[in-house]
């Protein structure tokens, strides 16, 4: 009698496994992945560098940061913000306003079957915004948007060369390799504008990530690894360093973002998410900034990045 009753006792226990076993592979699981650290590791980034002499002679750097804008003929709320987001800037004796891309939304309507293209009309109303200011005044990355059906670099329909006075004005930009990558130096500070596209160029929909190869990475890595003395090193660009593709590397060997990430650049200044955002990589600041067109309870946004003896500081509004 006894036997029998250790048989049933065993039995009743498989059948407890049999049936409650899986909640607790699932449980053990769930454990494994909440051990799992879920952030990144980083260096301590600091305001400025400890190593470096404060001077209080040093005249600090206001710059003004905005992005995706998205002019357009049918929409005038983002005709009215971007106008006057740049008078804010202008009186606040803003040195340089650095625009991430998407000036203009290149739709052609708001309607629900649209194509994107190249609008004249709306490269035609940023160009009319921005006529009051300096050619250098406005230092602008190229979005997905304002790439829209482009044939090549140079065609005619290519319109940001043609309606932005940074691109048209300033001869550097006739070399397709100048648009990729290149730099303007205000004092102590290199600001890289970055414009990862090969052409022919999609229309709307495809175009949401970079299109990058490994001749690209590596023009890329040589411009930012060339020797400089400055003391802050700003990436402007459209893209976030995640819409980029990691399996097209240079000839090193780095992805796109190790290679800004190892190239001693202080922030990466970036809009095309519409989100407002700050990302650590490595010892790298990435930046979003707020959409400039509202859409929802967002946009109308803009921010402040200030350099003061190699110290950044953000804020956004």
């Amino acid at each position: 009698m006894e036997i029998e009753n250790d048989v049933s006792q065993q039995k009743t226990f498989l059948n407890f496994l049999s049936h409650y076993l899986w909640l607790i592979f699932i449980g053990f699981i769930f454990f494994i992945i909440l051990c799992i650290k879920s952030y990144q590791e980083v260096p301590e980034i600091r305001s400025h560098k400890s190593i470096q002499q404060w001077s209080s002679s040093y005249n600090p750097h206001i710059l003004g940061f905005i992005s995706d804008s998205h002019i357009a003929t049918y929409n005038h709320f983002s005709i009215n913000d971007t106008e006057n987001i740049l008078n804010i800037y202008k009186e606040t004796n803003a040195e340089k306003v650095l625009f991430a891309g998407d000036l203009c939304d290149n739709f052609g309507s708001n309607t629900i079957i649209k194509h994107g293209r190249q609008y004249s009309n709306d490269f035609a109303i940023f160009n009319q915004i921005t006529q009051q200011y300096p050619k250098d005044y406005i230092i602008i990355a190229s979005g997905n948007h304002d790439e829209f059906g482009v044939d090549s670099y140079n065609s005619s329909n290519h319109l940001i060369l043609q309606y932005a006075d940074f691109y048209k004005k300033n001869p550097i930009y006739k070399s397709y390799d100048n648009f990729l990558i290149s730099k303007v130096k205000l004092d102590d500070i290199d600001i890289f504008i970055m414009n990862p596209y090969s052409y022919p160029t999609v229309s709307a929909g495809l175009g949401y990530y970079m299109n990058l190869t490994k001749e690209m990475v590596d023009k890329i890595e040589t411009a930012l690894l060339a020797p400089s003395n400055s003391t802050t090193r700003l990436l402007l660009t459209h893209f976030p360093l995640s819409y980029s593709m990691i399996d097209v590397k240079s000839s090193t060997k780095k992805t796109l973002t190790d290679v800004v990430t190892s190239s001693n650049i202080t922030a990466v200044l970036a809009g095309h998410s519409h989100l407002e955002l700050v990302i650590h990589r490595k010892a790298t600041l990435e930046i979003h900034s707020c959409a400039v067109k509202r859409e929802a309870k967002k946009g109308s946004g803009y921010r402040y990045i200030t350099i003061d003896n190699g110290g950044l500081n953000d804020h956004s509004f």
